[in-house]
């Protein structure tokens, strides 16, 4: 098996504020609604001694060789360093650095300026418009690090400091991921295959997946699945895998023996990619002493990620098993967990970063943070680039029946965040919840019947051969399993956006959410609410709902800000443009579970882009939820979201009767 040498680097532009003004906001705000610590504190639970850190490549500050290089050379940042400084040798020798690598490339004699270059060549082969953004909107990727130290515990003091030194761009912990699961083909048409009393395949039907069949089934569309891999051999997927094109030497859509020839063929940094890549542990020190460059096998020991896939793009009309949401997309295999399950930013945000470069139009990423993640400036900047690109981000909402505000992607707008109902049509018990939730779809639940193992397990899907021998209990048949999970919802959505995309190509990211949230079926409370977001995924009505000519955002503040109530008036940027648009309102609510918003007062009309300023001085400490409304002129509704919080930073002097 050939080892690749992988040549990433990419940094995402956003509108109205450049990348570094944007992961400045994500790090001034890591301890909203976090439970416990203090704000600027990371905790160390859950992750491993490594630090990802980018450096400044220009200016003042820049450090300007490659720090991979200068750590194999024994060398100082203070020799590269334009001011001369030896800040950052000092904070090396301190925690006991034990390995610096370079993160989405590998180095290779040339100079970062070469290999930029490169990377705004392959990116302008990716399809969207990532390769007409300034070259210095992608130069700082090739700047971002993996550093090893000694000692975990060590972790949120080094994290702190290196935000502090003026080379440095962006400091985080490498947090750990985990997995979110607690027409012929014979399920289509059968019930009570594990003693179940309803359908064996009941999500197609809840989210009318087989109407929209009359349309599309997804042909044409790439969705990447960054997950524990797949089996690719699985005879209800076979056929829907995602083969290179640039890799396929006889150019005959199949993988054969002679296409492993040990070289980058179609040169995007990878040898030998024929299936898609093995990310999981990459830059890890094997036990000889040699650095494991990951493979180009991505086959899935676990079971989850070919769960998902089978979701998503299982082969229909084939007389066997079971049919995926776009039967006629493609599956491009990213494996970013390793055979416990575990999967780390450096290797997962890499594995998306593939996806964007080789054309993925939808990525599924059914897995988040232990612990809690709030604070990813990686994730801000990798999807920020996919949305530049036309790629959609899905990411499961997870499963410990909290609030999303908690974690990133998922509290942001650059992800489709997804999650679950179960048969009865309630949110899964165990779904996550709140008002940056986007929508629900099926993922598995309630525990009933009650003879039934793990009854709450109830999305059918497809088994890897080398399912794990725990999950045996859940087979159904040979070849099949069972799962629920959040993880399980996700895919459902981003089978349907396959679809979608397959008839209507050109709707961008930030479309493709409007649809999916407009077109959902209402559930619970009237309008989007905190348990179940927009609603339930309806795939027949998205592929037909009209799309309508507005821009809505709320700008800033982003998720998860923190304002002192006595600073002064808490600034709100939007915008609301088009032709649709009827009229806008700003609303803002006490609390993360309540309903009775309170509209802002404003001077004038909200169209345009405005700036708002909401007097929360007589407000008490806490979370509030910002709403954003758009009264279009057909009588729809479309809301955007943020969450802030109020927290007094300076002191106040108490009188005699409060003590």
């Amino acid at each position: 098996m050939s080892t690749s040498f992988p040549s990433l680097q990419a940094r995402s532009s956003q509108s109205a504020r450049s990348a570094q003004a944007a992961l400045f906001l994500v790090f001034v705000s890591i301890a909203v609604l976090a439970p416990g610590g203090s704000p600027g504190k990371t905790e160390s639970r859950g992750v491993e001694a490594s630090i990802l850190v980018g450096f400044h490549l220009l200016g003042p500050h820049a450090i300007g060789d490659c720090a991979q290089s200068l750590w194999t050379r024994r060398e100082s940042f203070s020799s590269a360093a334009a001011d001369g400084s030896t800040s950052l040798d000092e904070w090396r020798e301190k925690y006991h650095v034990r390995r610096i690598s370079a993160l989405f490339r590998v180095p290779d004699g040339t100079s970062l300026e070469a290999q930029t270059e490169r990377l705004v060549e392959r990116l302008n082969r990716s399809g969207g418009e990532v390769g007409r953004q300034p070259r210095s909107a992608v130069s700082d990727f090739a700047h971002i690090y993996q550093v090893d130290i000694a000692d975990p515990k060590d972790i949120p003091d080094a994290v702190e400091e290196l935000r502090a030194d003026p080379h440095v761009t962006f400091a985080q912990i490498n947090h750990i991921h985990r997995l979110d699961f607690d027409p012929d083909d014979p399920f289509l048409a059968t019930s009570g295959s594990w003693g179940q009393t309803f359908p064996d395949l009941w999500g197609l039907d809840r989210i009318r997946a087989r109407e929209a069949w009359q349309i599309t089934r997804g042909e044409g569309q790439i969705v990447a699945v960054v997950d524990t891999g797949l089996d690719y051999l699985h005879p209800d997927i076979t056929g829907n895998v995602w083969i290179n094109p640039g890799e396929d030497l006889n150019a005959n859509g199949t993988v054969d023996p002679s296409d492993f020839n040990g070289l980058d063929d179609d040169g995007n940094g990878f040898i030998d990619d024929l299936r898609g890549f093995d990310f999981s542990n990459f830059g890890r020190e094997n036990p000889d002493g040699t650095i494991r460059l990951g493979d180009p096998d991505p086959f899935d020991e676990l079971g989850h990620g070919t769960h998902v896939s089978g979701t998503i793009a299982a082969v229909a009309n084939n007389g066997i098993g079971i049919a995926g949401i776009a039967p006629e997309a493609r599956i491009m295999a990213l494996k970013g967990f390793d055979r416990t399950g575990r999967g780390r930013d450096s290797d997962l945000w890499r594995a998306v970063l593939y996806a964007i470069e080789n054309g993925a139009s939808v990525i599924n990423a059914s897995w988040s943070c232990r612990p809690a993640c709030p604070d990813n400036p990686l994730a801000d900047a990798v999807l920020g680039l996919a949305e530049s690109a036309g790629a959609v981000f899905v990411t499961s909402a997870g499963n410990e029946a909290f609030d999303v505000i908690r974690n990133n992607p998922e509290r942001t707008s650059s992800a489709i965040t997804v999650g679950s109902i179960g048969i009865d049509d309630e949110i899964s018990g165990f779904s996550n919840r709140g008002w940056l939730l986007d929508l629900l779809a099926p993922g598995g639940g309630p525990g009933i019947p009650l003879s039934v193992l793990a009854a709450r397990r109830n999305i059918l899907s497809l088994a890897s051969a080398s399912l794990p021998e725990t999950e045996l209990p859940f087979l159904v048949g040979s070849r099949y399993y069972r799962l629920a999970g959040t993880s399980m919802s996700a895919p459902h959505v981003a089978g349907a956006i396959a679809l979608l995309r397959s008839i209507r190509p050109n709707l961008s990211p930030q479309n493709v959410r409007r649809l999916l949230r407009i077109a959902a079926r209402d559930v619970g409370e009237p309008g989007h609410d905190p348990i179940h977001g927009a609603g339930v995924l309806d795939v027949a009505r998205l592929i037909d709902t009209p799309l309508p000519e507005l821009d809505l955002a709320i700008e800033s503040p982003l998720p998860g800000t923190i304002f002192d109530p006595l600073a002064g008036p808490v600034p709100i940027h939007i915008r609301a443009t088009g032709r649709d648009l009827m009229s806008a309102s700003l609303a803002i609510s006490r609390g993360l579970e309540r309903r009775d918003f309170l509209e802002v007062e404003t001077a004038q009309p909200l169209t345009g882009e405005t700036r708002v300023e909401w007097d929360a001085s007589a407000s008490t400490v806490g979370p509030y939820v910002v709403r954003l409304r758009a009264e279009l002129r057909d009588g729809r509704r479309v809301d955007e979201f943020t969450i802030i919080s109020l927290e007094r930073t300076k002191p106040v002097r108490l009188s005699r009767d409060n003590v």
